[in-house]
This record gives structure tokens, C-alpha cells and sequence, in this order.
């Protein structure tokens, strides 16, 4: 009778814990367990993007991300609503030549792409829950998109606020261009980073943006000058 007891406490609290652990592991982003393609077909079939997470099994940043950022209820929320998201390991099988195809050249890059295959952007280093959310927003439509600052520039090219928004969002969107887009943008860039520093310099960079803006466009429009040149 006694074991019975002890049974029938046991099934009870089993019941009760398992509704907790599986609520537990609901939270943050639920990434789709398949290959790549087979997450496009499901990108199509949902008409929603592809969110991937690249990443490298020794990568450090990339764990970190893995632990803190992705699997915030927020950031959950927001991405399994918007986005089938995968993660791929990018030096593994056919994954290496998927990351090849994305630009991926350092990690963590994650990317967004649309359902036919095409990058939408792609951010390579390790982001906080709220440089990720901005990013995908950009991509939902409901933040400010790189073009629609860009005309933003062209009506008032003397505003700094919108210049310094365009050069933050400048890596992630030219890493997403290809061929003769690319190169154009990147002529579009280069004066218009020319131009922000020669406006600050040398007494008016003092905010972080300014320092970060510096140090990542710095070496990239060197080094896209000389790809073209």
C-alpha cells in the first residue's frame, strides 16, 4: 500500500514539474532542426525569412550569444513570429559552401534571407539582445530600413544624425550586396564616410558611434577600394 502511495506521489509530481520544464524550454528562439534548404522550403511554404545563425563550434562570441541573447523571451517571441531561424555550423559538410555563398568570414555572422535565397543582411560579430532585434525589424519593415535613411541623406546631406545612422548599418548591408550593387554602394560610402569624419574631426567625434563607425568602416573602405581598383 505504501508503494502505491509512493507511486502515485511520484506520476503526481512529474505531472506537475513537466508542464514547468516544458514551458521553461519555450522561451527564446525555437531554430528549425533541418538543413539549410529544407528551411527555405519551410521559409516559402510560411512566406517568412530566414534567419541563420553561423557559427563555429570553438567560436566563444558564438556560444555566448547562443546562452544570453538567443534565448531571451523577447527576442523568442519576436523571431519566432517573423522568421524560421536555423543555426548551421559553418565549417561542416555542405554548410562550409553555404557560408561561402553569404560572405561569411569570421564568426558569429548571423544573417537574414528572404525565401528565394537572397540576403536581406548579414552581421558579422558577436550582438547584444538589442543590436539583434534592430537588425531584425529592419528586416520585418517596422524600423527604418538602410535605403529609406539613404534618401533620408539625399533630401538633407548635411544632417549628421542620419549620416552617422547610415554608416552604423553600412557593414551588415553592403556584406549583403553583390557584383555591380556593390561596388556602387560602396562608392556611395566612401564619400559619404569621407565626408562624416572631415564634419567631426576632430573635436566632434566624442560619442561611442562615432569611435565604432571608425574602427569597422575604416579597414572595409580600404579594402573594398582596392577589390575594384
Amino acid at each position: 500500500m505504501k508503494m502505491k502511495r509512493y507511486i502515485y506521489a511520484l506520476v503526481a509530481l512529474l505531472m506537475f514539474v513537466s508542464p514547468l520544464y516544458a514551458q521553461e524550454n519555450t522561451t527564446g528562439i525555437s531554430f528549425f532542426k533541418g538543413t539549410f534548404e529544407e528551411a527555405l522550403v519551410k521559409a516559402k511554404q510560411e512566406n517568412k525569412p530566414l534567419f541563420v545563425d553561423f557559427y563555429a563550434v570553438w567560436c566563444v562570441p558564438c556560444k555566448k550569444m547562443a546562452k544570453t541573447v538567443f534565448t531571451q523571451e523577447a527576442v523568442g517571441k519576436y523571431f519566432n513570429e517573423h522568421f524560421i531561424s536555423l543555426q548551421l555550423d559553418a565549417e561542416k559538410g555542405e554548410n562550409v559552401q553555404i557560408a561561402k555563398n553569404y560572405k561569411v568570414v569570421a564568426y558569429p555572422t548571423v544573417a537574414f534571407i528572404a525565401p528565394d535565397g537572397k540576403a536581406l543582411s548579414v552581421n558579422t560579430g558577436a550582438m547584444n539582445a538589442d543590436e539583434l532585434m534592430e537588425a531584425a525589424k529592419i528586416v520585418a519593415g517596422e524600423s527604418v530600413s538602410f535605403e529609406e535613411l539613404y534618401n533620408k541623406y539625399k533630401a538633407d546631406n548635411n544632417d549628421l544624425d542620419v549620416q552617422q545612422q547610415l554608416l552604423l548599418k553600412a557593414p551588415s548591408f553592403l556584406q549583403a550586396q553583390e557584383g555591380m550593387e556593390a561596388d556602387k554602394w560602396v562608392t556611395r560610402l566612401q564619400k559619404l564616410y569621407k565626408n562624416y569624419v572631415a564634419a567631426k574631426a576632430p573635436t566632434k567625434i566624442i560619442n561611442e558611434n562615432d569611435y565604432k563607425i571608425i574602427l569597422t568602416l575604416e579597414g572595409m573602405m580600404i579594402r573594398s577600394t582596392n577589390s575594384t581598383s
